[in-house]
C-alpha cells in the first residue's frame, strides 16, 4: 500500500474525503500523526496475542551493589519486565515512574530481589538496589521500533 492509498483510506474512514486546503487533515501534518497514533494503538492492542512477533527481549543479569543497567536493544517502548523464575508464569516487576523511586526504596537501601524498576533512556534502574548477583534475573520485553512507526516517504 502506498502512502497516497493509506491517506485516502484514512480520509474515507474518518469521513474526510476532501484533500482541499480547507480539509481538517493535511497530507503532511496531522493526518500522518493520526495514522501513527492509530498504528501505536493497534500494536498495544495486539501485544497480549502477538508478543513474539512485535517484541524483542533482553535478559538482565544482576551485579551486586549495582543499581543501573544499560539495555543494548533499540526499542519503541518497554512492554513488561518479568523475573526469570521457574514455573509457567514468572512474576512481573513493577515498572514505575522515575519520580516514584523514593516511594519504593530508602536512600542506600539494598535487597536480594528488587521489587520495582524504572527506565531513563536506555538505562534500567532497580529499586531497591540489588545486594546479590543473579544470572539472567529478569527479562525485559521491548516493543520493536519498527512495529509502531511508519515511514513518511
Amino acid at each position: 500500500m502506498t502512502k497516497a492509498e493509506i491517506l485516502a483510506a484514512t480520509r474515507y474512514l474518518i469521513n474526510e474525503n476532501s484533500g482541499d486546503s480547507g480539509a481538517l487533515l493535511s497530507d503532511t501534518g496531522n493526518l500522518l500523526e493520526f495514522i501513527q497514533d492509530a498504528q501505536e494503538t493497534v500494536v498495544l492492542d495486539c501485544m497480549p496475542f502477538m508478543k513474539e512477533q512485535l517484541c524483542t527481549k533482553e535478559n538482565v543479569t544482576l551485579i551486586a551493589e549495582t543499581q543501573s543497567y544499560t539495555l543494548t536493544a533499540s526499542y519503541w517502548m518497554v512492554y513488561k519486565v518479568a523475573r526469570n523464575t521457574t514455573g509457567d508464569s514468572p512474576k512481573e516487576l513493577t515498572v514505575i515512574n522515575p519520580y516514584q523511586e523514593l516511594e519504593f526504596m530508602d536512600v542506600g537501601e539494598t535487597a536480594d530481589e528488587p521489587d520495582a524498576c524504572y527506565f531513563l533512556g536506555d538505562t534500567m534502574y532497580f529499586c531497591p538496589k540489588p545486594a546479590v548477583a543473579a544470572t539472567d534475573y529478569c527479562t525485559v520485553w521491548l516493543i520493536r521500533p519498527e512495529a509502531a512507526t511508519m515511514a513518511t516517504g
